[in-house]
């Protein structure tokens, strides 16, 4: 019987120590966890710490471009009010007066056409004696006489368009196309022999071309001003089985005695030769002064 007692308590012992030990276990597991939930805390008041840095920066931010809103917006209605006032004392003044302040030179031209009126009609200019001179201060207007019956020259007239009549083979750089079929020439500035087209007086020109590239062909033309590039184009076929165009156009200022051409391009060779036919499609250069 006491070696029953006995094996009881060494059990009671062994089971008490169990237990305390699984405790202990449980214990520290929950100061792990609750370490860990500590570090998320932090983190998320250092976040929160960031974004609420973050609002007040862009609050003052917003708060600075409205006061810059609020005084553009003070500006602008003195501006409208100034103009307001302008316009309510401008509707109170006859309306001569108005057109005298804002055009000083009108009160002279009003008083050189009363003179006019006067004067007998035999003596009074014809209207067609009468031209107006641009070179005149801004406001006023004045008037040179022209001997009467004399004819005013029009104005010079320079255009022309030609297109090539037939292929031409040539893949040379710098190579003169030459479009030797004429259309138009207007001032006989442009050349059909050998493509060039001189400038016979100073001022703005417009200049167009267009160039067909043969099939799996790749053309590269430049509009040359003198020896200078001014535009440049591509027919780009070299990979399909059919002819493609490309087409330029400049506006440039020339001086008189300048020459203009349509080349082949000075630095990238290109692959086959220029099409163009008189009875489809054509490789075409046109000109003309715009001022």
């Amino acid at each position: 019987m006491s070696y029953l007692l006995t094996v009881g308590f060494f059990c009671c012992v062994l089971l008490a120590n169990d237990v305390y030990t699984l405790n202990l276990e449980d214990v520290q597991l929950n100061n792990s966890v609750f370490q860990e939930l500590l570090v998320r805390i932090r983190e998320q008041d250092a976040k929160i710490a960031t974004l609420e840095a973050m609002i007040s920066a862009d609050r003052k931010d917003y708060d600075v471009r409205m006061e810059k809103s609020d005084s553009k917006m003070k500006v602008l209605e003195d501006t409208i009010e100034t103009l307001k006032k302008f316009i309510l004392k401008s509707e109170s003044q006859p309306s001569s007066d108005r057109q005298l302040k804002m055009f000083p030179g009108i009160e002279k031209n009003h008083k050189t056409v009363a003179a006019t009126i006067s004067q007998p009609l035999e003596a009074r200019a014809a209207p067609d004696d009468l031209i107006p001179d641009p070179g005149d201060e801004e406001g006023q207007v004045k008037a040179k006489r022209v001997a009467p019956g004399a004819a005013t020259a029009p104005a010079h007239i320079v255009a022309f368009h030609a297109y090539l009549s037939s292929p031409d083979g040539s893949s040379d750089k710098s190579h003169t196309i030459v479009f030797d079929t004429v259309i138009t020439n207007a001032g006989t500035a442009y050349n059909k022999r050998d493509g060039l087209f001189t400038a016979p007086s100073e001022g703005v020109y417009v200049f167009n071309w267009v160039v067909y590239s043969q099939h799996q062909g790749d053309v590269i033309t430049e509009l040359v001003v003198n020896a200078s590039s001014r535009g440049c184009s591509r027919a780009d076929s070299h990979t399909l089985d059919e002819h493609h165009s490309a087409s330029g156009t400049v506006v440039v200022h020339l001086a008189q005695g300048d020459v203009v051409s349509v080349k082949t391009h000075s630095v990238w060779a290109s692959v086959g030769g220029v099409m163009s036919f008189t009875d489809y499609y054509k490789s075409s250069f046109s000109g003309w002064l715009l001022v």
